[in-house]
Parts: C-alpha cells; sequence; structure tokens
C-alpha cells in the first residue's frame, strides 16, 4: 500500500503529533480518502532530544519517512514550548481551590526523559456511534471518547456528520457542565470541538440553538471564580503544579473566549452576551490571570477581542467602567506594549470605549496620556495611538492637558513632518491642539514648507491646520499664496480643498494687510461668485468675503470689486440655503462696517435686502440683519425712521408669535376632561384662564 502524507500537525491539548494522510490506490490517485494517525507523546518537556524523538516516530510510523523529519521536529518543538510538563506529582487535600479539581488532570513526571514513548491512534467516522457511548462511561474511557471525537472534528468531511449526530452536542456539553471543572482535559477537548464548529458560520445558528454560548460563559464564570492564586510563602512543589493548574485554565480560557467571538458576528448575539455578564467574567479573568505579568499573552488576545467585539453596546461601555476594566486595560497594555499583536487588540477595544464622556475622562485619570506617548514611538501602533489621542480630545479639559505634554508635542511634530505620516486623525489633533502661541509652533515651525507640501498632496486638513495657526501666528505666507492663486484652476480642483485654502487666505489677507493678495483673492472670489459652482465652493466664497471685509483694507477692496452685487445675486439665487444667505448678509455687515461703503450699499440695493430679510423665520438672519440695519442708520439719519419701523414691525410679529405659542394653552381633550372643545385664554383684566367656548 502507497500512502502520500497531507499534513503534520501539532495537538497541543493532548501532547501529540496528527498525521494526515491518503491511500493511493493507482497511480493517478484514484479512490483517494483522508485518514489521520495521531501519535501521542508523553512527557516531552525543554530537555527532551526532539532530533532523537523524531527519529523514533518515524520508525515506528509506516506513514512517515525521513522527507518528513523536518515537519515532526518543527510539531515537537511547537508541543515544548506550549505544553509544560512539570517533575512531581502529589495530591493535597489540603490545597485551596482549584488545585484538588486539577491536580488530577495536570499531568507530571517525576524525572526528565531525553526521549519519549510514543504510540499510534487511528481513529474512524465509522465508529463514532462507539465514541458517543464511551462519552458516558467513566474515567478514561470519557477521556478517550472525547479525544476520538476532537480527531475526527479535524477533518472537514466529518463536521456534517457529526453535527447530526443527535446525541453527540447533548452529551459533550453534559460533559462540559458536570466534569469540566475536575477535568481538564476533558473540558479542553469539549471547548476544543465546539470551537472547530465555530469557525464555520454555518454552523453558528445550530450552535446558537443548543445555546452552546450560554453554557460555555456559565462554565468559565465557575472556574474562574474559584480559582485562588497560591500564596507567596507555600511550598515550591505545591506552587510549581498550581503553576501547572494555571496554564491549564488558561489553555480553556483562550479556547472559550475565542469561541464566544466566533458566536459573537451576530449583533444580536453580542447583546445577549452582554446582558448574561460577559464582561464581569473578562474582568475576572484578566484580574486574576492576567496583571502579574505571566499570564499567557495569546489567552489574554482572545479576551481582548471578545471584549472589542462586546464594547459597541452603551451597556457594555458603563459596566466596564464600574467593574474596573480601563485599570485592567491600563496594566495589561504597559506589559504587553512591546507585543504588537496584543497591544493593537487593546488599543481597539480602548477606541471603542472612548466615544464615552464618562470612559474617556477615567482615562485621562489613570495615566493613559503618559502611556499612549511611550506608545507612540513603535511605527506599527502609532495609528491606533493617535486615533485613541484624538478621542481624548474631544474634551476641552482634555486638550489643555495635552498641549501640557511637551513629549507628545515632539513626537507629533515629528510626524507631521513626513507627508507618508498623515493621516486625518493625526492632522485633526494637532488641529484640535492648536489652543495657544506655544502649542500652535509645535506643530508649525515652517509653515512654508507645510503649505507646499499640502498643496502638493492637496490635502485640505493641512490647509485647515495652518489656518488655526494663523489665529496666533503671523504666517508669511502672503507671497507664495498669490502666485498660487495666478496658476491656480478652482473649478477643476477638489471643493473642500478650495474651501480650506479659500479661508486661509483669507485669514492670511486680513492678518497681513497684504493688498496684493487682497486684490487677487477677491477676483477669485467674484469669480466663483458669478459662476455656477458648487454651492460649497459658493459657500467658501462667501466666507472668505467675510474674513477678507473684517479689514479696512479688505473691505474696501471688496467694494472697489463690485462683491457687493455678487453677494446680492448670491442671496436671490440661494434664498432656500439659510447658511449661504447668513453668510452672505455677514459679508455685507463686515464690508458696510469696516469699508466706506454705506452709500455704495444703499445704491446697490443692499439696503432693500436688508429691511426684506430683517423679518426672516432664522433668528441668525435676522440678528445679522438688525446689526447692519443699525450701524446704517447711525450714519444715515434718514434711514433712521425706516429701520425703527421694520425693527418695530419685527418685535411687534415676535410678540404675537410668542402670545399664540405661549398664551394660548392646548385644552385638554373631551375623553378627559368631558366638556367640550376649546382653548384657555388668559383675561388680562381678570389674570386669570377662561374658556373660548364659555
Amino acid at each position: 500500500m502507497k500512502f502520500e502524507v497531507q499534513k503534520i500537525c501539532a495537538n497541543n491539548d493532548d501532547e501529540s503529533v496528527i498525521v494526515y494522510f491518503i491511500e493511493v490506490a493507482s497511480p493517478k490517485g484514484d479512490n483517494e480518502k483522508v485518514h489521520q494517525k495521531t501519535i501521542h507523546v508523553a512527557g516531552i518537556n525543554y530537555s527532551t532530544d526532539v532530533d532523537a524523538l523524531s527519529d523514533e516516530i518515524i520508525s515506528k510510523c509506516s506513514v512517515l519517512n525521513l522527507q518528513h523529519k523536518e515537519d515532526v521536529i518543527e510539531c515537537l518543538r511547537q508541543l515544548q514550548t506550549t505544553n509544560r510538563r512539570y517533575t512531581e506529582s502529589a495530591s493535597r487535600s489540603d490545597s485551596r481551590m482549584s488545585f484538588s479539581a486539577f491536580s488530577s488532570t495536570v499531568e507530571m513526571n517525576k524525572s526528565s526523559r531525553s526521549t519519549s514513548s510514543s504510540k499510534e491512534t487511528e481513529f474512524s467516522i465509522d465508529q463514532l456511534d462507539l465514541y458517543v457511548e464511551m462519552l458516558y462511561e467513566t474515567g478514561d474511557g470519557v477521556a478517550k471518547g472525547v479525544a476520538a471525537v476532537v480527531s475526527l472534528a479535524m477533518i472537514e468531511d466529518n463536521l456534517d456528520i457529526l453535527v447530526k449526530n443527535d446525541t453527540l452536542l447533548s452529551a459533550l456539553l453534559r460533559l462540559l457542565c458536570e466534569s469540566g471543572s475536575k477535568n481538564v482535559r476533558v473540558a479542553y477537548g469539549v471547548l476544543k470541538f465546539l470551537h472547530k464548529l465555530a469557525e464555520y458560520s454555518q454552523f453558528h445558528v445550530f450552535l446558537i440553538e443548543q445555546k452552546v454560548g450560554s453554557t460555555v460563559m456559565d462554565f468559565v464564570n465557575v472556574l474562574v471564580t474559584k480559582y485562588k492564586a497560591p500564596r507567596t510563602n507555600q511550598d515550591s512543589n505545591i506552587k510549581a503544579e498550581l503553576d501547572g493548574v494555571r496554564r491549564s485554565i488558561e489553555k480553556i480560557l483562550q479556547v472559550s473566549f475565542s469561541l464566544l467571538d466566533l458566536l459573537a458576528e451576530d449583533v444580536n448575539v453580542q447583546s445577549k452576551m452582554v446582558h448574561r455578564g460577559i464582561i464581569h467574567i473578562i474582568a475576572i479573568s484578566l484580574r486574576k490571570f492576567a496583571l502579574d505579568g505571566n499570564g499567557d499573552k495569546y489567552w489574554i488576545r482572545s479576551a481582548l477581542l471578545l471584549l472589542h467585539s462586546t464594547s459597541v453596546f452603551r451597556e457594555a461601555v458603563s459596566e466596564m467602567v464600574a467593574s474596573e476594566t480601563l485599570e485592567y486595560l491600563h496594566v495589561i497594555l504597559h506589559q504587553y506594549r512591546h507585543d504588537n499583536a496584543l497591544a493593537e487588540v487593546c488599543l481597539k477595544v480602548l477606541l471603542n470605549l472612548s466615544f464615552s464622556t464618562m470612559a474617556r475622562g477615567q482615562m485621562i485619570k489613570l495615566g493613559y496620556i503618559d502611556l499612549l506617548v511611550k506608545i507612540l514611538g513603535s511605527s506599527s501602533l502609532v495609528p491606533h495611538s493617535i486615533r485613541l489621542i484624538y478621542q481624548l480630545s474631544v474634551d476641552e479639559p482634555n486638550r489643555y492637558l495635552l498641549t501640557k505634554c511637551d513629549q507628545l508635542l515632539y513626537q507629533l511634530n515629528k510626524l507631521i513632518s513626513t507627508p507618508a505620516n498623515w493621516s486625518d486623525e493625526l492632522l485633526a489633533l494637532c488641529i484640535n491642539l492648536c489652543l495657544d502661541e506655544g502649542s500652535t509652533r509645535s506643530f508649525v515651525e515652517n509653515p512654508e514648507q507645510l503649505y507646499l507640501l499640502g498643496t502638493k498632496a492637496k490635502n485640505g486638513l493641512i490647509l485647515r491646520l495652518l489656518r488655526t495657526a494663523s489665529q496666533y501666528l503671523s504666517l508669511p505666507l502672503a507671497k507664495i499664496i498669490c502666485e498660487d492663486f495666478q496658476t491656480f484652476q478652482f473649478e477643476t480642483m477638489d471643493v473642500s480643498f478650495v474651501t480650506e485654502l479659500l479661508n486661509l487666505a483669507g485669514n492670511v489677507a486680513a492678518s497681513s494687510w497684504d493688498k496684493h493678495l487682497n486684490s487677487l483673492l477677491a477676483s477669485s472670489v467674484n469669480h466663483l461668485l458669478s459662476e455656477q459652482v458648487d454651492p460649497m465652493l459658493t459657500l467658501a466664497s462667501v466666507c472668505c468675503c467675510g474674513i477678507m471685509a473684517s479689514q479696512p483694507i479688505g473691505a474696501e477692496i471688496l467694494t472697489e470689486e463690485n462683491t457687493v452685487e455678487q453677494l446680492i445675486d448670491v442671496i436671490q439665487k440661494y434664498q432656500e440655503e439659510d447658511e449661504i444667505v447668513l453668510q452672505s448678509i455677514y459679508a455685507l455687515y463686515q464690508i458696510i462696517r469696516n469699508g466706506d461703503s454705506d452709500k455704495k450699499a444703499i445704491y446697490t440695493g443692499a439696503y432693500e435686502f436688508l429691511l426684506d430679510l430683517a423679518t426672516d423665520a432664522n433668528s441668525a438672519i435676522r440678528r445679522v440683519c438688525s446689526e447692519a440695519l443699525d450701524h446704517l442708520a447711525e450714519g444715515h439719519p434718514e434711514l433712521n425712521d425706516q429701520v425703527m419701523t421694520a425693527e418695530f414691525e419685527w418685535h411687534n410679529a415676535s410678540w404675537i408669535e410668542m402670545v399664540k405659542h405661549n398664551i394660548l394653552v392646548p385644552r385638554k381633550s373631551p375623553e378627559e376632561s368631558g366638556e367640550g372643545e376649546g382653548i384657555l385664554i388668559y383675561d388680562v383684566d381678570d389674570a386669570s384662564f377662561i374658556s373660548s367656548d364659555a
């Protein structure tokens, strides 16, 4: 008979090497069927000679040959690393909690051996009924039955047959509930089988119907609640055994949380887990097994992945804050910040939590800022750290604290100086932290270079950063912006980028008093206002006019460029767009206020528009119109009576509207009062309410 090996892998739960192979019946490979052999390796440890052991396995297994030696050695080394076994075994009735429950299942060897005996085991799907019967036995029969079922589940073709067996899953869940806390090997095998099914989404409905998630959560809750860490003054032999118990529990936690995370792909399942207390279970597990720095990172990562899946619910966030989970995550992130895979998951959990104001405040109190600054030195974790710091900067008190962290400002300055590091979160964070001259200088040391990089990359956020910085610093950008305005074709550029460019140019023009820049900007704005462009671009142009007109030189140039007429046309064109109308009126107000152009406003019809809009339904529009009209009335007494009349009519209309809404009180329904329909009217003379139908 000729064999062809398909795969060789290590099974950590029962210290074995599994060989998958097919029997080749003909040279063409017809009638191929996948078989497996499980080779148990007893007592493998760090002193085991894996080279000699691999030779022994190959010599005893007819399927293998010397070509497979490297694969066998790799599996043995994996078992050496992940399956530690200790040199003594004892049964101590006075040991705490889990020691008595687990010591019988943790295999120990009295002496290290250079080689280990091995045996071959082969399981067949045809004998499934026999394996199921073994699950109802006691002693070694149960363990053998579970091992057989797990081995069969490793072959994908067997899964449908296993699921269709009516008694298999109920028997395994019964074992998990009744014997799981007493026999770690059986519990781990059952969980391994369930995990294998959960890897395939088509079995999720079946597993959920069988309440697999609830059963696993109850089992883990009992497991971690009963566990008590060894005392510091305990005998070294007992500590060694209890350490073995802990490693066994950590394996169970890893496969359990990974199983639950697979089932949590459905949002409804996530919600049920939260209401059944999964956050509390994870918090206890982290407190008992992860905070001392000796925890296995693989189970911690599985726990954090499940925490990430369930942290999208508001109830989960509240429970995490209440259960000190944020404190545990801080310790874990500090201990494992150099492990990129684990730290990344931890940061993702914290990012989900950071959308809660309560959680953000707790993070600040726990000192997350200093920890995140340290993590910024790791290139692979920078994006996740920046996102979390940005979320923390949403609150104004937090922003003030962040600007006082010199190391953070230094790291951000290094990142922003290289365009390859730019991200929306990084630039938005820098914008948030531009609160004063000191913090702003940290990001804008070379404004010309930053402007050139931003325009080359067409990055609007860089321009917004410069615009924010222009509120605190005098930016020497007038000349370079003038050169760009002579070459840019705004109609063909991205609207958001042009918007930021116009806003920046308006700020620079207003602060620099550069007449050439103001003239170029006014010409460009008038061109955009006269063309059929995107409404957002029109809004940006109008806002730019308002910024320019805040200074006398800008107001005068806009007047000379006939911008007042352009603004009136915009108001007529976009009557239904309140924001465009409001900003246009504000620009008119600034032109009238800061320029010698109040007569121009009267002659061009701006005055009539302001009078008409003074009674607009939008309160902000009414307020700006009132300010502009008052300013016009001060310089032109002949307009004062008209303005006062218009304002009186507006106030009178407002009073009538208020009376309608506040003084007229809806009467109770006929069903409630038993009377006819009507309203209650306030009688001023009697200072009481009377019925309108009286």
